[in-house]
């Protein structure tokens, strides 16, 4: 039986592969390259990023609350939404090529043409992987990513020997992501059936895709859009820069991704069920706290380690951008419940309005005060787009699920005391890698104990042994 604790497990391999693919490879190329070839070449994958986005259209995130519900028979659904993409396709590359040939020339408008075909084959890729996660198959979803992960290792070696330059090493991620495909589509392999037409799916999906489709849109477009308006207002190395703490950043994310892959056919299935699921919401909520407090402190703990480590000397100006960066690895992880319960409550349409608001308010700030303020101005505008998103969630929330606190002592105590080892660290005359490690375990015994007093530690030991789907 595939419990949440499998899942977890698996969907943990999965998530270091994506750590590794879309942080590690880019840190490696970081050191590898120019700075500006990196900035260049981080450009192309947040414009790649935006597009798959677009050509996804939620519909990994709809399967995960459709699936666990039973609405339509499997196949048929997959293939249903499948088919919608090539509308998709030549919708949204039209406008993204569009865009490419007005704002951009030379080296930039040929890698991103081909970081085009990139999104393509990736919007499928995710896809399908979202359909094996949500059949309980996360060690399958995780084997998918080990084949893309390989190819990719091979490919950022030959950069290292000179054997391939940009342009080529873009060309050959296509040849990779396709091969990863094909291995994904082998693991999918039942969903192919005859007569999987259906008028009935395609209704379904045109009625209540667009949400879920501005959803994905919206939230990736708030996210990254910061890089694209970088780009145009500022130059490379800004770019390369501020790539450089955002990588570190979406490798910490990634942790608090798995919870939400699990979670949310996990509360999905026990909605449909009409089980009571506010006390374990805020159960939940409760432990992304931890989680979020944890990845926070980690990182403004040791960014200088961190940064010294991964990059070369003439990244240390992107330190500044460290503590506001740190605050949204905190905001996001928190605020995923929030965004899952929307979800499986079927109150997307609440949630594209945040994240579109989100989007508007990022877009915004970021043309306003980039030109005067630089990459550091772009830092704190994501957190205070973050503020924002995570008190939209928690409001529209609290119609269907009323009994979540979010302003209690015990997530409050959490908060407050990882705020004050910060404060103590600041403070410090003297402050090194090894005190910042000493301070570090003095908070994780701090939280087991509240944690313990909390009874929160037997409530984590009861979801992580119950079953992935109900």
């Amino acid at each position: 039986m595939a419990t949440v604790s499998k899942n977890i497990f698996w969907q943990s391999i999965a998530a270091f592969l994506q750590i590794y693919t879309g942080g590690i490879v880019f840190i490696l190329l970081a050191k590898i390259m120019t700075i500006e070839d990196f900035g260049i070449l981080t450009f192309g994958f947040s414009f790649s990023t935006l597009l798959a986005t677009c050509l996804d259209f939620g519909q990994s995130l709809m399967i995960m609350k459709d699936y666990p519900q039973k609405l339509f028979p499997s196949a048929a659904y997959v293939l249903n939404s499948m088919a919608q993409k090539i509308v998709l396709i030549l919708g949204f590359c039209t406008l993204f090529f569009i865009y490419l040939v007005i704002f951009y020339s030379g080296e930039w408008l040929v890698i991103g043409q081909l970081f085009i075909l990139f999104a393509i084959v990736s919007a499928y890729v995710l896809y399908l992987q979202a359909v094996l996660r949500v059949k309980n198959r996360f060690k399958d979803a995780a084997l998918s990513i080990t084949t893309y992960a390989i190819v990719i290792s091979i490919l950022v070696y030959l950069v290292y020997i000179r054997q391939l330059n940009t342009v080529q090493f873009i060309t050959y991620m296509i040849v990779a992501r396709l091969f990863q495909l094909g291995i994904t589509v082998l693991f999918c392999k039942e969903i192919f059936i005859k007569n999987w037409f259906s008028a009935a799916i395609q209704r379904h999906l045109l009625k209540y895709s667009w949400s879920y489709g501005a959803h994905f849109i919206f939230g990736t477009f708030y996210f990254t859009v910061d890089t694209q308006i970088i780009a145009l207002l500022l130059t490379a190395e800004d770019v390369a820069l501020y790539q450089s703490v955002f990588r570190i950043i979406y490798i910490f994310l990634i942790v608090s991704d798995v919870a939400s892959n699990v979670l949310l056919p996990y509360l999905s299935s026990k909605y449909a069920k009409d089980q009571t699921i506010d006390e374990l919401s805020g159960n939940i909520l409760y432990l992304l706290l931890v989680l979020g407090c944890s990845l926070f402190l980690f990182f403004t703990f040791f960014y200088k380690e961190i940064i010294a480590v991964l990059y070369t000397p003439e990244y240390i100006k992107a330190y500044p951008l460290v503590l506001p960066l740190s605050l949204v690895i905190l905001l996001r992880t928190s605020s995923s419940i929030y965004g899952t319960l929307l979800t499986i409550s079927n109150n997307q349409v609440n949630r594209v309005k945040v994240v579109f608001l989100s989007m508007v308010s990022s877009i915004t700030l970021n043309l306003l005060l980039i030109p005067h303020f630089g990459i550091v101005g772009s830092a704190w505008i994501s957190v205070v787009v973050h503020l924002f998103l995570f008190a939209g969630y928690q409001w529209y929330s609290k119609k269907d699920f009323p009994r979540i606190a979010l302003f209690t002592f015990v997530n409050g105590s959490i908060v407050l005391t990882t705020f004050m080892y910060i404060v103590v660290e600041r403070m410090l005359d003297l402050q090194n890698t090894y005190i910042s490690a000493v301070l570090y375990v003095l908070w994780g015994i701090s939280m087991f104990f509240l944690m313990k007093k909390h009874q929160k530690l037997a409530i984590l030991n009861q979801i992580l042994k119950d079953k992935g789907v109900v």
